[in-house]
């Protein structure tokens, strides 16, 4: 029958030959009283014109294919009847083989909805013609299905306002993916990004300075993939200028991360770390050896000191003193006592005594004595070997060991 607003006469291969009309003409062809061509209004040997614009929607796939307008008019197979719907105007819908197509005026805005059926992928080409000839294709090929996958797109008029395909795959309502389309061109599914690791970068400062610039490194890049990432993260401290010594963590989140290669899904955490002052061995041993450097004293004057390491004579009981203190040298006040380890002797030396012969009372076990603002541990030297540099060591109550190197002669 002839077509009208679009829709065709309902027959399908196996039922084209109920059409009466058609049983009319091949029953006059056998009986030899055909008419002419032209006398069967409803037959014709002229090809119809088509001059209007043309969508054809063609869907090679386990999925189903639907067409909806504003109203809700529905142009596929019904999911109640199983018959075909064709009720929006200008549209009708019909399969070849494993192939859905849907074709439909470039008027109006509608929708396409596809629902799975089984597993595997599909295809969907958008065709625009013009007669019956195609000026402009896009193209989504080789997309993964499953029996629950919902996928979406639409148009508001021509194929250059069709949307971007919308798949959810398994179906929850939220998208696993969405494809741009492309002019005249086809598109698949993107490759997965690959997840990268942030890692923030640990800090260690002295009590007193200033939070240093919070940073970052980036790993797993996979050769081969060009490396676009772009942008910092955004990596945070609970830690301040004034924080007391201790251990601080530092978290990171994307901050302006951005990549098409790469993902940012694992994000380790660091920590700055805030420490004594550690070459805080008071006279007579000289703990900045070979140093000079200008110093604020406890007035608040500058003044330049010039340390060499200390050489006691062997056999000395030496005072060995520690200060907790700042990266500004303000005292700071303790809990804890350090530890005392057994001093380690090092390389031999030539340098001569320069410091006093002290017979205090020498000190046992492993804690230094508070006394005052500083904390003492009275070293026997007698019975060391001469001639050589010794290691001496002070463990802090927040686990730093802190050395001085002396000399015994």
């Amino acid at each position: 029958d002839k077509l009208t607003t679009g829709h065709i006469f309902k027959a399908s291969h196996p039922s084209i030959l109920e059409v009466k009309k058609l049983l009319d003409f091949i029953d006059n062809e056998i009986k030899g009283t055909r008419l002419p061509l032209s006398s069967y209004s409803y037959l014709t040997d002229v090809r119809p014109r088509a001059d209007g614009t043309l969508l054809r929607y063609s869907l090679h796939s386990p999925l189903t294919l639907n067409l909806f307008d504003n109203l809700g008019r529905h142009t596929g197979v019904s999911t109640t009847t199983g018959q075909v719907d064709e009720e929006i105007p200008g549209t009708y819908y019909t399969e070849f083989g494993d192939v859905k197509y849907i074709f439909t005026d470039a008027t109006d805005p509608t929708h396409i909805l596809m629902q799975g059926y089984a597993t595997g992928t599909f295809t969907l080409a958008v065709e625009q013609l013009v007669g019956n000839t195609i000026t402009a294709s896009t193209t989504w090929r080789d997309i993964p299905t499953t029996p629950s996958t919902i996928v979406n797109t639409g148009v508001t008029s021509d194929i250059t306002t069709i949307t971007p395909l919308i798949v959810d795959l398994d179906g929850n309502g939220l998208a696993d993916f969405t494809i741009t389309p492309k002019a005249n061109d086809s598109v698949t599914i993107p490759p997965p990004k690959i997840p990268l690791t942030v890692t923030a970068v640990s800090k260690t400062i002295i009590k007193g300075s200033p939070i240093p610039a919070l940073t970052a490194s980036t790993t797993g890049f996979v050769a081969g993939t060009p490396n676009d990432v772009t942008g910092t993260p955004l990596c945070k401290t609970t830690a301040t200028a004034t924080s007391t010594v201790g251990t601080y963590p530092i978290t990171c989140t994307i901050g302006t991360l951005s990549s098409n290669n790469y993902t940012f899904t694992t994000f380790v955490a660091g920590t700055v770390k805030i420490l004594y002052r550690c070459d805080e061995f008071s006279d007579p041993i000289n703990s900045r050896g070979h140093e000079v450097r200008d110093e604020k004293d406890d007035s608040g004057e500058k003044e330049d000191i010039r340390n060499s390491p200390s050489v006691f004579k062997v056999g000395s009981t030496v005072p060995v003193k520690f200060e907790y203190r700042d990266i500004n040298n303000l005292l700071l006040s303790a809990t804890t006592s350090p530890l005392w380890y057994t001093p380690q002797k090092g390389a031999s030396t030539a340098a001569t005594v320069d410091e006093s012969l002290y017979t205090d009372p020498s000190d046992s076990g492993i804690m230094y004595q508070q006394s005052g603002s500083q904390y003492k541990y009275n070293w026997k030297t007698t019975g060391l070997t001469a001639g050589y540099w010794y290691r001496l060591y002070a463990k802090l109550g927040n686990g730093q060991l802190c050395s001085v190197t002396v000399g015994l002669k």
